[in-house]
């Protein structure tokens, strides 16, 4: 604690007045506050975004009704302009058809043109083609015999060339070997010198070799007496040495140990001044007692204090019981209730859709059909978009009653679909003729259906009389129809359950709400009468503690300076004892000055006689030198005489072989002389030859190339004739592809025309109001009309036909989170007086324990210092006044009033101690523990410290614990514990009490 003083920051050194202020459960609580107030903040800004995106919902489906007017618009007219693009496109293939089977016949015509010219280019490339082989092999042979010929001209010059270089080889080879032999000789005269030479040296050597020996001997000698010489001065000066630094270490510790013991004497003298000097301070004061009736009414309010607080928990218990029980009513209604809005969107919105239009003047039939659940995607595979006309006779297309008494029976084993729907009326007959088949079935059965009939798959596969089949691929707009209807009848049974649900979880909530809301006032009604009890309480705990306190402290104080002054007198005597004895110890010691000239002249003759033995080193060393050189020179010459008889052995034998190689290479060249004079004849033969045949070659290859001149120019022809064959073919099949796909296209357009407008394609206009085909527009102004509106129909979006309802939905939620917004606001309002008055409350606490601790700090500082002023600063946070700091400022005497951080290391932890002391006043704690805290201290300081502890123990009933290693400090203690060792490896813990040795010696 005393290092986190020295080294905290002001607003971490605050921490010490909270503690002895009892801030902290005012702190908790305003934390609390402050988090319950963050939370409120919170919820008010989440409702105000669920406000802003529900302002935007609103407007969103404002904007929604306004769009399904315009979305009605766009789609019929959409559908009038389809009917007109499909005449269009119609007619376009149409029109292309009769252009592509006139461009067929032109194609068909080229073709033939092409063919016969085609069969004419073949028989011309055929001819030419067939002189070619013979011409080709009478080239190829005259080639070859110019080629032979070359051939034999070239290996002839080759022959020349090979000769030629060999002549200059055997020339160079010849004299190089001349040049070999005279080297060699003046090699071995050379290796003849050089023996003669190490001869002469090496007798030399042998000779020095043995006067050498004798000196060495006469110098081994002479060193082995001066090392003897040397070993005896050196032992002598040694025990010299060592004697004379152990007399004059004992005399420097004896002279330090009196100085020392002169200063405790004199601090001792001073000490026991001042507590003689204390004591009669003391006597003059009066005693102060404790006021009975007050502990009286302080353990009647402790009582009550205890009591009160075994209400709060169990009010807390019942106010968290409370809070569970309306949290979890609370989220059953909100999840009860948006599962009833979540069905009554969905129900308005099944329920608007199958309003009637308006502006409808008949409803389709389907509208009146009930059909069982699973049959809804088979009934629109079977009826399609006939489900769309109505029932009445007064439309345009409609449905009529027809009698069916002699319709055929569908095949044995078929389920009538008919059987499965109800109210179906006019459409009774046609649905008796549709059957309802598994998928695996239906291609099976169909042989078997008679004109008329019908099977379809409940996946929605279609299955007709006269061979038309329909996959299923996706459910058709009647069958989603008919899904949606049987779910807008089961929504209309579960909204109505769940809506009494929903009823009931609210009811449950408010009744959740209301036992939470009394469970709550209780709770606070209860604290409030607990704060009352605790300032009771501390107010009369602290009148119990300052009378009791200031008996304790007068008791405390003469204890302490009467023990000061009888520690001081022994001290004195002991301190005076030790003087005397350390005088005649220092007396006693021998002559300083004589053991230092005698040392002195041993160590002069010991350096002299090193200096002997270094020379007859360095003469030994010398003659070893010389003797190790000589030997390995002889060494050497051995070695190179050996060296220079094998060199002369050896240019002996390499003269005898270079004389055998020179007349062999001279030989050879007699034989070579004769050779290119015989190569020029036959050059000259060959030459002729060759001029002959290349004429023959080139009259071969000239008839050859005319003829292959020829073959190419009716190749070429033949390639030109075919490529516009093939042309004419490409432009027959391009034609009969353009011809097969307008095809196509006209019987797709006219089969499309059929399934969507159930008309032929020449009556389709009527469909889209036009009487005949007369001034129609432009089939692509057409298209871009048509994708213009259906542009914009896709930018509308989604059309929302329930939109109103949800309009009203959304406005009655708009105006609940309103008023729970005004309830967060005065929720916070509330709050923040509460935290207020917490402050408040806190603030004026600190206040009152900083000054209680100032007094205390001021007044230890001084007895610390013998002197000096003191005083602690706070440090206000205009942000958070719990939360400020504290700064301590220090004027030891004679210096100027600092702060903490400039004062030495001692002065902190004086100063560090006296804050901690005067809080241990204001607020005593039972235990203190002080780990090395008199370190930086001297024994003066450490003495004052030790002293001030005693008093504080005495004076505040507070167990000090302190861990030390300063011998003031622990003569000091009352009880000493350490650890010692007196085996390696086995530590013993070690227990002194020195009050009671201190008894025993006085007894003694």
């Amino acid at each position: 604690q005393i290092a986190e003083l020295v080294n905290a920051k002001p607003e971490q050194r605050r921490r010490i007045l909270e503690d002895a202020a009892g801030t902290a459960g005012l702190s908790s609580r305003r934390h609390d506050a402050e988090l319950r107030l963050r939370a409120a903040e919170a919820n008010m800004a989440r409702v105000a975004d669920v406000l802003g995106g529900l302002t935007s919902q609103i407007n969103a489906l404002k904007r929604q009704a306004r769009a399904a007017a315009r979305y009605r618009e766009i789609s019929s007219e959409i559908k009038g302009l389809e009917a007109l693009a499909s005449y269009l496109a119609w007619a376009g293939a149409h029109h292309e058809v009769g252009t592509e089977e006139a461009g067929l016949t032109q194609a068909l015509s080229l073709l033939a043109t092409a063919t016969d010219g085609e069969a004419r280019g073949l028989l011309a490339e055929i001819a030419a083609a067939g002189a070619l082989p013979a011409l080709r092999d009478a080239e190829v042979r005259q080639a070859a015999v110019v080629q032979r010929l070359r051939t034999e001209a070239d290996g002839l010059e080759r022959e020349e060339a090979r000769a030629r270089e060999r002549q200059a080889e055997l020339t160079a080879r010849a004299e190089q070997l001349k040049a070999d032999g005279a080297r060699e000789a003046a090699l071995a005269e050379d290796a003849a010198a050089h023996g003669a030479g190490l001869e002469a040296e090496r007798a030399q050597l042998e000779a020095e070799a043995g006067a050498a020996q004798a000196q060495g001997q006469s110098v081994a000698v002479a060193l082995e007496a001066a090392r003897a010489a040397e070993a005896a001065a050196s032992a002598t000066l040694s025990t010299l040495t060592s004697g004379l630094a152990e007399k004059r270490a004992n005399k420097q510790r004896l002279e330090a140990q009196g100085a020392d013991e002169h200063r405790r004497l004199a601090r001792a003298e001073a000490e026991a001044k001042a507590a003689r000097e204390a004591l009669a301070q003391l006597e003059a004061l009066p005693a102060v007692a404790g006021h009975a009736d007050a502990i009286v009414w302080r353990d009647k309010a402790e009582a009550a204090v205890a009591l009160q607080d075994e209400s709060i928990g169990l009010a807390e218990r019942m106010l968290a019981s409370a809070r569970s029980e309306e949290d979890r009513t609370r989220r059953i209604s909100a999840e009860r209730r948006m599962a009833a809005e979540k069905l009554a969107t969905e129900h308005t919105t099944l329920a608007r859709l199958f309003a009637p239009p308006k502006d409808a003047k008949w409803l389709p039939v389907l509208d009146g059909l009930k059909v069982a659940r699973g049959y809804e995607v088979a009934l629109g595979a079977a009826l399609g978009d006939d489900l769309d006309a109505p029932a009445d006779a007064r439309a345009p297309a409609h449905w009529t009653q027809a009698p069916g008494a002699d319709d055929p029976a569908l095949p044995e084993g078929v389920e009538v679909l008919a059987a499965k729907v109800k109210g179906a009326g006019p459409l009774l007959r046609r649905l008796r003729q549709v059957g309802v088949v598994a998928r695996a079935d239906g291609a099976r059965l169909r042989a078997l259906l008679r004109p008329g009939q019908r099977l379809v798959s409940r996946e929605g596969d279609l299955w007709r009389w006269d061979g038309f089949t329909a996959s299923a691929e996706a459910p058709s707009a009647a069958a989603r129809r008919l899904e949606q209807r049987n779910r807008l009848e089961e929504l209309e049974a579960a909204l109505v359950s769940a809506n009494e649900g929903a009823t009931e979880a609210a009811d449950d909530f408010a009744a959740a709400a209301a036992a939470r809301e009394a469970v709550a006032t209780a709770e606070r009604v209860a604290r409030d009468d607990l704060r009352r009890l605790r300032s009771e309480h501390a107010a009369l705990v602290a009148q119990v503690a300052a009378e009791e306190k200031s008996a304790r402290e007068h008791e405390g104080k003469r204890l302490l300076h009467t023990d000061a002054s009888r520690r001081a007198a022994e001290a004195i005597t002991e301190h005076t004892e030790r003087l005397t004895a350390l005088a005649g110890e220092i007396a006693g010691l021998p002559d300083l000055e004589a053991l230092c000239r005698e040392h002195a002249a041993h160590q002069a003759e010991t350096q002299r006689l090193r200096g002997e033995t270094g020379k007859s080193e360095l003469a030994a060393a010398a003659l070893a030198t010389a003797h190790a050189q000589r030997k390995q020179r002889l060494a050497a010459i051995a070695s190179d005489a050996s060296r220079w008889q094998s060199r002369a052995e050896a240019a002996a034998e390499h003269i005898a072989a270079l004389t055998a190689r020179q007349d062999e290479a001279l030989l050879q060249l007699k034989d070579l002389a004769g050779v290119p004079a015989r190569i020029a004849g036959t050059r000259a033969k060959l030459m002729t030859d060759i001029a002959g045949a290349e004429a023959a070659r080139q009259a071969a290859a000239d008839a050859l190339a005319a003829a292959e001149t020829a073959a190419r120019d009716a190749a070429r022809l033949l390639r030109d004739i075919q490529a516009e064959l093939s042309a004419a073919r490409e432009a027959k099949a391009r034609v009969e592809t353009r011809l097969e796909a307008a095809r196509t296209r006209r019987s797709a357009e006219s089969q499309r025309i059929r399934e969507t407008f159930d008309c032929a394609p020449e009556h389709v206009l009527a469909a889209a109001g036009l009487e005949s085909a007369q001034n129609l527009p432009p089939a692509d102004e057409t298209a871009r009309r048509l994708q213009r509106l259906r542009e914009d129909r896709d930018r509308l979006g989604g059309v929302n036909l329930a939109a109103e309802e949800e309009l009203t939905g959304l406005e009655t939620q708009f105006t609940t989170l309103e008023a729970e917004k005004t309830d967060l606001e005065a929720a916070i309002a509330q709050l923040r007086q509460a935290i207020g008055k917490l402050t408040r409350e806190g603030r004026k606490r600190l206040n009152e324990a900083f000054e209680q601790v100032n007094v205390h700090f001021q007044r230890l500082f001084t007895t610390l210092f013998g002197g000096g002023e003191a005083r602690l600063e706070m440090i206000e946070d205009p942000e958070d006044p719990l939360a400020g700091g504290l700064e301590i400022i220090a004027k030891p005497p004679g210096k100027k009033p600092a702060t903490l951080s400039l004062l030495s290391g001692g002065e902190q932890t004086l100063t560090a101690l006296s804050l901690i002391f005067a809080v241990f006043l204001t607020n005593p704690s039972p235990i203190c523990v002080l780990d090395e805290v008199d370190a930086p201290l001297d024994d003066s300081n450490v003495d004052r410290f030790c002293t001030l502890m005693d008093e504080m123990a005495r004076s505040t009933e507070t167990r000090f614990l302190v861990i030390t290693h300063h011998p003031v400090t622990m003569a000091r203690m009352d009880r000493l514990f350490g650890v010692t060792m007196a085996e390696k490896g086995v530590s013993q813990l070690v227990s002194v009490d020195l009050v009671t040795a201190e008894q025993f010696r006085e007894a003694g």
